[in-house]
């Protein structure tokens, strides 16, 4: 019984951050800071700094990854530059993969499938099918299908 009011609070505290809303402009910076490089550089460039894209990367990993793909494929944020990224298999693979860990640890918290609808509804994406990806556990679909 302790477990599951302590999932139910945990779950109540991601919901609030979720409510909450946009994103502050330090958080919004982080995640431009990270994803522009990723857009624009080269692979070859990408590969000589990889040490500064993954420090970018972990700057962003305080930041509820609900709000922070929000910001990412939201027409006011990224999408333009997810776009481009999505077209470099290897830039898009990698970024996926981290944030399909990320999702996992929010799901196994029981934080992510109480916001899903309202999340793909935010983004333009099916709810029905985000949902059935949370179900299923494959955050990689999720993500692809963003």
């Amino acid at each position: 019984m302790k477990k599951y009011l302590l999932l139910l609070s945990f779950s109540g505290f991601f919901l609030a951050l979720h409510a909450d809303g946009a994103l502050n402009e330090s958080d919004r910076q982080k995640l431009d800071h990270m994803i522009q490089p990723l857009a624009s550089w080269s692979l070859v460039r990408l590969g000589i700094n990889r040490k500064e894209i993954e420090l970018r990367g972990e700057a962003t990993s305080e930041i509820p990854v609900i709000q922070a793909l929000g910001y990412l494929f939201s027409k006011g944020g990224c999408r333009a530059d997810m776009e481009k990224i999505r077209k470099s298999s290897l830039k898009w693979k990698n970024l996926a993969a981290g944030y399909a860990n990320r999702l996992e640890c929010e799901h196994s918290a029981g934080a992510l499938l109480p916001i899903i609808d309202d999340f793909a509804i935010e983004v333009g994406a099916d709810p029905q099918l985000l949902r059935s990806f949370v179900e299923k556990g494959d955050f990689i679909g999720l993500f692809n299908a963003l």
